[in-house]
């Protein structure tokens, strides 16, 4: 996947609703707008990091499938 389309996708789907939206909402309303900027972009900068690794550990499978697809065949 080009670097191009995989941060696209992450920016649009960081602002889209989700738990992590709602999450940061509720702390917006309880604590003010200025005290959650912070949390925000922590919850941000948290999504990204979950979404690379999962991209990264997606790689890595797709490239390790082929060596143990006999082992798995053998087993299965």
């Amino acid at each position: 996947m080009p670097i191009f389309s995989f941060l696209l996708f992450v920016f649009i789907s960081s602002f889209t609703p989700g738990p992590n939206n709602f999450l940061a909402m509720t702390y917006a309303n309880q604590h003010g707008l200025k005290r959650s900027i912070n949390f925000c972009f922590g919850v941000a900068f948290g999504f990204f990091i979950l979404t690379s690794l999962c991209s990264f550990f997606n790689i890595v499978l797709i490239n390790i499938t082929p060596i143990i697809e006999f082992p798995l065949k053998i087993l299965g």
